[in-house]
């Protein structure tokens, strides 16, 4: 179905938003384990030359990472991200080198106001296991709240 959205969405002259369906794909089919099919991996394939031929490259990681960490029910009614330029005269890291990328997306999504049952819904995981990785970051962050740990999100530029 993702892709199928990202091939709509094309056709509307969203290209951007193209890309972050077919990173929710990419992200469904690696979650669950599954191959495409040849036929499907050669569509999925071009629809992403395609799409890199016609979205610049920042623009492109962008709606790559939204696409990743969003639920595909989120994708419906996205509008691309806007750009977010670190102040010029200090550079904030994107992300505490401790944090693995699954953490880094629990961690956004526990800044965006997220309950745990939620983001369980949105990263296709159980509640338990999005309890341990928020554990797991409170731990890395040295902070005792979800506020906290939201706070550190937003200075680090990852919201």
């Amino acid at each position: 179905m993702a892709e199928t959205a990202a091939q709509l969405a094309w056709a509307r002259g969203e290209p951007e938003r193209a890309v972050a369906f077919c990173a929710a794909s990419d992200r469904l089919v690696a979650e669950l384990g599954i191959a495409r099919a040849a036929l499907d991996q050669t569509r999925f394939s071009a629809l992403l030359d395609t799409l890199r031929g016609s979205v610049p490259a920042p623009a492109w990681a962008r709606a790559w990472e939204h696409g990743r960490a969003a639920a595909l029910a989120d994708l419906l009614g996205w509008s691309p991200p806007a750009p977010q330029a670190a102040p010029a005269t200090q550079r904030i890291p994107a992300a505490p080198d401790s944090l693995s990328e699954r953490e880094i997306q629990v961690l956004r999504l526990l800044a965006r106001g997220m309950t745990n049952a939620e983001i369980a819904a949105a990263l296709v995981v159980s509640q338990f296991t999005v309890k341990a990785h928020v554990r797991s970051i409170f731990g890395k962050l040295d902070v005792k709240t979800r506020t906290a740990a939201a706070r550190c999100a937003h200075e680090r530029g990852l919201v």
